[in-house]
Formats: C-alpha cells, structure tokens, sequence
C-alpha cells in the first residue's frame, strides 16, 4: 500500500495492474507448459473439441481473475459515483439553506423598511388627527382644547384623543350634529375617520401586535366612538363595534 501511494495508484488502479501482472505471469507459465508438457506439435494434433478444452481450462483462472477485478472495479466506480451523489446534495442543502437564510435576512429588510416608512408617515397621521380631535374638543370647551395641548406638549401623546372621548360622553350626538357649524364638524369628523382608518390599517400590515395597538389606543376608541356616532360601519379586525358611548374603554 505504501508503494502504491508513492506511485500514486488508486485502490481500483493497483487491482488493474496486479491483474495484469498476475494474467501475464499466468500466460508465461502456459507458454512453458505447452513447450515442455505438450509441444507445439501435439498442440496442433489435437481435436477442435480437445484445443476448446484445453484453452477453456488455460484460460479459466485469469477469467474467474478479472470478473473479479471488474466486479470489485464497478463496485468501486458505484461506491464513488454514491459518494459524488452524497457530496451533491449536501451541497445542495447547504445551498438551500443558504438561500432560506438570505430569503429570510431580504423579508426581515423589508419588513423594518415598511416599518420604518409606516412609522415616519403615522407621525405625520398622529399629528393630524392630534389636531382634528383638539377642534373637536375646542368646539365645546376651549379650556379644555388648551390643557389637552399642554399635556401633549409635555409629553401624553394620548391626553388629546383621551379628552375628545369624555366630551363625547358629555355631549354624544350633539358631537357632531348639525348645528350651527355642522358641517363643518361633520368634515372634520370624517376627515379623522379617513385618517384614522389608514394609521390603524397601515399599522397591520407592518405586524398584528402594532395594529392591535393603534386599534385599541385612545385614537381607535376615539374612532369607534365617531363611527357609531356617524351611524357608519367601521373597518375594525378584532375589535367590536361601540353600541353605547357609556361604555367606552382604552
């Protein structure tokens, strides 16, 4: 084994050239048997049925030989060839987990990249709809319009939505009814109904847990209120609609 590696011969390469070592030490020793046990002269005397016998016997123990060699040769070559097979779909695998994991760091990416925007356009959605509930408060209290702002300003980003829910209570359908300036309410209203709806629903497809946030926050009750107020269906996914503004929670 040692001098088959330094002549580098593969294990299927040494059975070849021991073969035919073997095949050709073999055909010396017939040559010297037929010269000196039988002699050419008798050899071309015998029978066809005789020279097939003897070359039948002659040559059955190289043949037995290299069916053997080509046995274990091909056995070899199929042992290799399931060996490749192997190595190719532990390729394969790692390729495949490869891709899973770049698909995977790409989904991650654009979901902090929908994140991102969505959170830079709900500050510009929250501070509208901070600004629609202050007129909304402001139309009944002025006072109060103005402490709400000052609690925002301090830091309550929910002081302004949380007042517009109490003065629901207190003044329910006149809220947003057709008073003088009704119509004008009524915008403002449904302008806060648009605005809200598309902070709410744009939260949801960045993730459940930051739409379910926003859907019951103060500015989803607040939008609940004004759509059972405004007698319209609103666009909830898990929450149930208000049927009595005495009820209402955050």
């Amino acid at each position: 084994m040692n001098l088959a590696a330094r002549l580098g011969l593969t294990p299927a390469n040494l059975r070849l050239v021991i073969g035919a070592i073997v095949s050709l030490i073999w055909l010396g020793f017939l040559f010297w048997y037929v010269t000196s046990q039988v002699g050419f002269g008798n050899l071309v005397q015998f029978q066809p049925n005789e020279i097939g016998a003897f070359l039948g016997g002659a040559f059955a123990p190289p043949a037995a030989m290299w069916f053997a060699i080509g046995f274990f040769h091909q056995w070899g070559r199929i042992a290799d060839a399931a060996k490749m097979m192997d190595a190719q779909a532990q390729a394969i695998a790692r390729m495949s987990a490869d891709l899973a994991k770049q698909g995977a760091a790409i989904a991650n990416h654009d979901v902090q990249v929908n994140r991102d925007t969505f959170m830079r356009l709900a500050e510009v959605y929250l501070g509208e709809l901070n600004a629609l509930a202050a007129e909304m408060i402001a139309r009944f209290d002025p006072t109060m319009g103005e402490a709400a702002w000052n609690r925002y300003s301090m830091g309550d980003r929910q002081a302004m939505f949380r007042d517009a829910i109490e003065r629901i209570r207190e003044y329910k359908d006149a809220f947003v009814g057709a008073e003088d300036g009704g119509a004008r309410r009524i915008d403002v209203v449904n302008r806060y109904l648009w605005i809200a709806e598309q902070l709410i629903h744009g939260a949801y497809r960045c993730d459940e847990d930051t739409g379910r946030y926003f859907e019951f926050s103060p500015i989803g009750t607040l939008y609940a209120a004004l759509c059972h107020l405004m007698r319209r269906e609103g666009r909830f996914r898990h929450r149930a609609a208000i049927t009595n503004l005495d009820d209402l929670s955050w």
